[in-house]
């Protein structure tokens, strides 16, 4: 009995230590290139509305280097962006869970494709209630690696800003505030203050170790 405490202790060392849920990365490397999101629409446990894949060679007939930059793992990438031809309106790259489900937001690469120092709006949503929402600055010399840590997400709209940044490529007014994204991390869990299972483990077995000793040394004979 004397090694019980210390038995339950390290059994809930090993449980405590087992991984947990883990980060998803979306690369998009295995996609066609010029496909439409919503036709593979569920792709990676989310929903996609206004997004189209593309590989590093697919798009470089364009001669536009924002695209081949914003690959970050090779091949593949997708854009967004731009304006609806009908309206002048932006167009806003939306992702969502599929069935409704909650994500959350890690982390995510994002680039201009034509304009150096566009703005992007992002914002996060619960149903229709806002989570959060950010302004992020993209440049066309390669994607950067944006943080946003946001956990209990349906949804996220990302929105280009019109009339930020240099036309580097000499895109012109129109059509020309596509943005592209790469390497998408979704549902890692988000660290809070509250003590680690490790930490855990190794005060429980302290804890446990000073209780087995004290009673070893009761059970001294005199």
């Amino acid at each position: 009995m004397r090694f019980s405490i210390l038995a339950i202790i390290v059994s809930f060392c090993v449980v405590a230590s087992s991984p947990r849920c883990s980060a998803t990365t979306l690369t998009f490397d295995n996609l066609a290139s010029l496909t439409s999101m919503s036709t593979v629409s569920p792709y990676g446990g989310l929903n996609w509305t206004n997004w189209t894949s593309y590989t590093d060679s697919g798009m470089s007939s364009l001669n536009y280097d924002g695209y081949a930059k914003g690959v970050v793992s090779q091949p593949g990438a997708l854009f967004s962006g731009g304006e609806i031809s009908s309206s002048g309106n932006e167009i806003t790259g939306t992702f969502s869970g599929a069935g409704g489900s909650t994500f959350t937001l890690n982390t995510v690469y994002l680039g201009a494709a034509y304009y150096d120092g566009e703005k992007l709006a992002v914002s996060g949503f619960n149903g229709v209630t806002p989570v959060f929402s950010t302004t992020v600055t993209l440049t066309t010399t390669g994607a950067q690696k944006f943080s946003f840590e946001e956990a209990g997400l349906t949804s996220v709209n990302m929105t280009p800003v019109p009339g930020t940044g240099t036309d580097t490529y000499g895109c012109g007014t129109f059509n020309c505030t596509q943005f592209t994204m790469d390497n998408l991390e979704i549902n890692d869990p988000i660290p809070t203050s509250a003590p680690e299972p490790a930490s855990l483990c190794l005060v429980g077995l302290a804890a446990g170790a000073w209780m087995l000793r004290k009673r070893l040394v009761r059970s001294r004979p005199a």
